[in-house]
């Protein structure tokens, strides 16, 4: 009885809806928001823009297993015009590895903590407080193309963490390099590439359709340390090379050039271009002239020509050899894109001999988790099509080497016709073991096209062995059939086989009145590994749901709610350059370590921590309507909140400080009715409540990643003694 009078209670005093990276504009709404300007250096009235320093906190969340992972908004897009928040992001990546014991490339960072208004921008925010550094962190490197009118940029981060409060981000945004001086030139283009843990950039560059003054001429390659970079000034790329700092590397060539990955400094003691050209040449080198080879191709079978970007691990396998890596790019054995070409390099870069590897698809491949094959007709490797090899990513194949010493290669297959926007697609793995023995399997599908087109894709479940939640679908059933396809982004696998691709789904759901609909939306998936499927001799991959469109979190910074309101994987005619390629993700394990030969494929720490571009839309005013005036479902009868592209990061979660307490909302260490008070201003008005209090987490009772009125009857239970536990915190 005294619990349903307290929730009675409780109701009355609701006055609002719930308030559920991470910043937001002090005018709290609509444009012109906070996003950085990439034209203003020392010289603009406000200083300048070219780098910004800021903690970013990550927020706890679990997937449809109940695994817990953690995730923010780690860098946000550029504003270029008034029209929109900020920019378009294109293709991204994030360094294969963590630099270890090294001090951050800056003393003191600007920090907010569930405080909405507040960020670095100099004039849009309020300014933060100022926060040292920890003296020893270990780092990591992201970066992203970005394009919005004239303007083509390179925005890349320095990220450090400490290893013992992994869950604290200290970023170092950098504009690493631009297309002009002001918003009425172009210059240049401006296509990534890759990035190394200590913040080295790798991008293209061409002279496609400029209209500025000293424009680039033909090919071009560059490096950029974002590091080295004079943060008081602009970093143009034009005729004359890179204003402020870079390398250029491959210099104005007739011969086009896909764009380049990295070999790491941490692993060739400088950055090391690697890449491939359109005449299926490996190109490598620290300067110019770079080298070029065509030794690179398998000749048993024979690969006679390349396709797309290049893809490289830091790992070496024995059936290859080599000592500083192993890269792998699609090739043509026959008539068709139907291989994997793999091969290892040494100190230099060079081609080890008799490296190189040609992995043919079979004309059969089973996913062995429940039997479902390829159509055995045409079936062929993609994601290299259209505007691809220009403007990234890097790359359609996806390597690692698991605990069992496999060396594991993925990528897209299209199936059963040769269209860029085909939506039939699977995700295909060759293992090679460490006897150099190889097998094939599928990973995923969008359809099994033997019993039907679309609603035949593989389940998603709600644990191993689980119940369905959904499957994989076709995109034309997410988009209504524009665009058409393709249906799954590049897969991404992390240090113990688990792959991760965005994919187009469909969800099997209850509304209010507990009737049943189905949700079409895209989905970041997790394909968890068993490397001997039911104890047999081949492996198998049940699907995780991690996120979809419309998860929302609470940002531990601006204290709002966000919601992902779109995450790419398809444009007009084909695979995005927005979508998720396979350096998008760490290759190392928690930390950047190796993973512990027993740690179980499906422990959240086998996941080093991935990137995606996505668009995010801020709840200012806790209406949950998350109403992004620029966007095509903008009500303008609602005021308008605040939308941003940004690059998400997606870690296992570590929680620094006190343990979390559901119930105890006025953060006294105990769970009473003094703590009503204190629950009822936290879901009326979120910011007055971490401004009083601080620590939200505590009133999310129902372990839904929000802070709102479906969190009542829990916390009702809480203080009136019932068990309540959200392990995530």
């Amino acid at each position: 009885m005294r619990k349903v009078q307290l929730g009675i209670v409780v109701l009355a005093l609701l006055v609002a809806p719930a308030l559920a990276q991470d910043s937001v504009s002090k005018n709290l709404g609509g444009l012109p928001g906070d996003a950085l300007n990439p034209y203003n250096d020392a010289t603009a009235l406000n200083g300048s823009e070219q780098c910004a320093d800021y903690v970013v906190d990550l927020v706890p969340f679990t997937t449809s297993w109940e695994t817990e992972f953690a995730i923010a908004p780690i860098v946000k897009s550029s504003k270029v015009t008034g029209e929109y928040f900020n920019a378009l992001i294109s293709a991204q990546s994030m360094s294969r590895l963590h630099a270890q014991n090294v001090m951050p490339p800056v003393p003191t960072y600007g920090e907010w903590v569930s405080a909405p208004g507040f960020g670095v921008h100099p004039t849009e925010n309020l300014p933060p407080a100022p926060l040292a550094a920890p003296a020893s962190t270990n780092q990591f490197g992201v970066v992203f193309a970005e394009f919005e009118s004239l303007w083509n940029g390179a925005i890349g981060a320095v990220v450090n963490y400490d290893p013992d409060a992994s869950n604290r981000l200290f970023v170092h945004r950098v504009v690493a390099a631009g297309n002009g001086h002001n918003a009425a030139e172009e210059r240049s283009t401006i296509n990534i590439g890759a990035v190394d843990e200590f913040g080295n950039v790798m991008l293209r560059s061409d002279d496609y359709s400029l209209t500025g003054p000293n424009p680039i001429t033909n090919d071009n390659i560059f490096g950029v340390p974002m590091l080295g970079r004079n943060c008081a000034v602009r970093n143009v790329i034009d005729a004359s090379g890179a204003s402020d700092v870079g390398t250029w590397i491959v210099q104005s060539s007739a011969t086009a050039h896909s764009t380049p990955n990295i070999g790491p400094a941490g692993v060739f003691g400088v950055p090391y271009y690697i890449g491939v050209n359109y005449n299926s040449q490996y190109i490598y080198g620290a300067t110019n002239p770079p080298a070029g080879t065509l030794t690179h191709l398998a000749t048993t079978p024979l690969v006679t020509s390349t396709r797309g970007t290049l893809s490289y691990m830091t790992k070496n396998h024995p059936c290859l050899g080599g000592t500083h890596g192993t890269l792998g790019i699609l090739g043509y054995s026959t008539d068709i894109c139907d291989t994997m070409n793999l091969w290892a390099v040494d100190a230099a870069g060079n081609v080890v001999a008799g490296s190189p590897t040609a992995l043919v698809l079979p004309l059969v491949v089973t996913d062995f988790t429940d039997g479902v094959t390829n159509t055995g007709t045409l079936n062929e490797f993609d994601h290299y099509h259209s505007q691809v090899g220009f403007n990234g990513g890097n790359g359609q194949i996806a390597l690692n080497i698991d605990q069992a010493g496999h060396l594991m290669a993925a990528a897209v297959v299209y199936q059963p016709v040769q269209a860029m926007n085909n939506p039939a697609n699977y995700i295909a793995m060759a293992r090679i073991s460490p006897s150099c023995a190889v097998d094939w399997s599928i990973v995923a599908y969008s359809s099994n096209l033997a019993i039907g087109a679309w609603e035949t894709g593989k389940p998603i479940l709600d644990g191993p062995g689980g119940n369905m939640i959904g499957r994989l679908t076709h995109m034309d059933q997410v988009t209504g059939g524009s665009p058409g396809g393709p249906s799954m982004s590049a897969p991404m696998i992390d240090s113990v086989g688990n792959v991760w691709f965005i994919a187009a789904v469909a969800l099997y759901k209850t509304d209010l009145q507990g009737q049943p609909w189905t949700d079409y939306d895209s989905a970041l998936i997790r394909a968890v590994y068993t490397p001997n499927w039911q104890g047999g001799p081949n492996p198998g991959w049940e699907l995780e749901l991690v996120l979809e469109l419309g998860s929302t979190f609470v940002g531990a910074n601006s204290g709002l709610p966000w919601q992902i309101s779109f995450m790419g994987i398809a444009d007009s005619n084909s695979v995005s350059s927005g979508t998720a390629w396979s350096s998008n993700i760490c290759e190392k394990a928690y930390r950047g370590l190796d993973p512990a030969p027993d740690l179980e494929t499906a422990d959240p720490t086998s996941l080093g921590g991935l990137v995606i571009s996505t668009e995010i839309t801020y709840d200012i005013d806790g209406d949950n309507r998350f109403n992004d005036p620029t966007s095509s479902n903008y009500d303008p009868a609602y005021p308008a909140d605040e939308g941003y592209n940004v690059l998400l990061y997606i870690a296992p979660n570590q929680q620094a400080g006190e343990p979390y307490l559901c119930g105890d909302a006025d953060c006294d260490g105990s769970v009473d009715v003094f703590d009503i008070d204190a629950f009822v201003m936290a879901i009326t008005s979120l910011p007055t409540y971490n401004a009083l209090y601080g620590c939200a987490n505590n009133c999310d009772t129902n372990c839904d990643n929000a802070v709102d009125v479906f969190d009542i009857d829990t916390f009702v239970g809480a203080i009136t003694g019932a068990a309540c536990d959200c392990s995530q915190y």
